[in-house]
């Protein structure tokens, strides 16, 4: 029987070999890894489209340390690490979040979400620093502008455009939002409730030179519009004697995220400091669960996507020995996918 299996009376014909919790780039490349070596390969991304936190954070910034690009975006290394991927028909699932992992007497995973049930022999956590939830921006009234033009997200910046943006933050995502905005924006405001940025000094000297306008330090007290969109912010600065009003297209907060384990605090799995520690296998406490990326500890860890990339392999190889013990510990892509080829 092609991909199922029966026990009793019951055939599970969605059962997977390994299931990857995650979709930034350390899922997404172990997807691929896990498809060349000849396992059924699924990967649940809690939000609504792939690339993690680089993809939500940094689209447009650019990455000088991943091997063998000198220079590439956000968005176009997750397009091409989902372009590898797809190259081999592993299965996407997106916008589930993964509330609930059970074994069964068979030794299967049942990974219970908030929309269905998925069921796998092995899995792989790559789910970076866990879930994230931007924090909100503190006035009452911005809720019934979410969705519309204010937003909390640049995924695709192009939308902004001949348009005339503000931007509220302090930190270096709003500072970098900002600049990447003014690319394409007619105009750029920059509001912050302090005179100071918490940004690097080489981020902090581009926006000096950039055309964003800054507005320190003041404090944003009131939004005007409409149901449908802002039209425009009300600031005070900080001794509340000068008040001014900008006239806006869109609204885009950066107040920082909020980064929570979620449900996988409540899983048995040991924890570090939100960290899950592995063995050089990257085997967890928990027979068939492996993990990857920025969510793992172990001495001399470090937190960048090229160890990511390392650790999904590892941790690949690890599971089909856990599947196939006498499979090869390792494989070439130029026989493997020569051959398929």
């Amino acid at each position: 029987m092609i991909n199922g299996l029966k026990i009793g009376d019951v055939i599970l014909k969605d059962l997977y070999d390994v299931t990857i919790i995650g979709g930034g780039p350390t899922g997404l490349f172990t997807a691929f890894y896990s498809e060349m070596r000849g396992l059924r390969t699924k990967l649940i991304e809690h939000l609504p489209q792939l690339g993690g936190k680089v993809s939500f954070f940094y689209p447009e910034k650019w990455i000088y340390d991943v091997a063998g690009l000198p220079g590439v975006t956000g968005t176009q290394l997750i397009e091409q690490l989902q372009k590898q991927a797809e190259s081999l028909n592993p299965t996407f699932v997106l916008g589930q979040n993964v509330k609930q992992i059970e074994k069964d007497s068979e030794g299967y995973f049942h990974l219970h979400t908030d929309q269905e049930e998925h069921m796998t022999k092995t899995v792989i956590i790559a789910a970076g620093a866990g879930i994230f939830n931007m924090r909100k921006f503190p006035l009452d009234e911005a809720e019934q502008y979410e969705g519309k033009n204010l937003h909390y997200s640049i995924r695709n910046i192009e939308k902004f455009s001949g348009k005339r943006v503000a931007v509220s933050g302090g930190g270096s995502g709003a500072v970098n939002w900002a600049m990447m905005v003014a690319k394409f924006a007619d105009k750029v405001w920059l509001i912050n409730k302090s005179d100071k940025f918490h940004a690097s000094a080489e981020d902090h000297e581009k926006l000096l030179q950039s055309n964003v306008e800054l507005k320190i330090p003041y404090t944003i007290t009131n939004l005007i519009g409409n149901n449908d969109k802002i039209e425009s912010l009300v600031l005070k600065d900080e001794n509340g004697a000068v008040e001014e009003t900008l006239s806006i297209d869109d609204f885009i907060v950066h107040h920082g995220a909020q980064m929570e384990l979620g449900q996988l605090a409540e899983w048995d799995l040991d924890f570090d400091n939100n960290k899950i520690p592995v063995d050089a296998q990257m085997a967890t406490n928990v027979e068939g669960v492996y993990a990857a990326g920025d969510i793992v500890q172990y001495p001399n860890k470090r937190t960048l996507i090229g160890s990511g990339f390392f650790e999904g392999q590892t941790a690949l190889n690890s599971v089909k020995l856990y599947l196939e013990p006498s499979a090869p510990r390792q494989v070439y892509s130029t026989v493997v996918l020569g051959k398929r080829k």
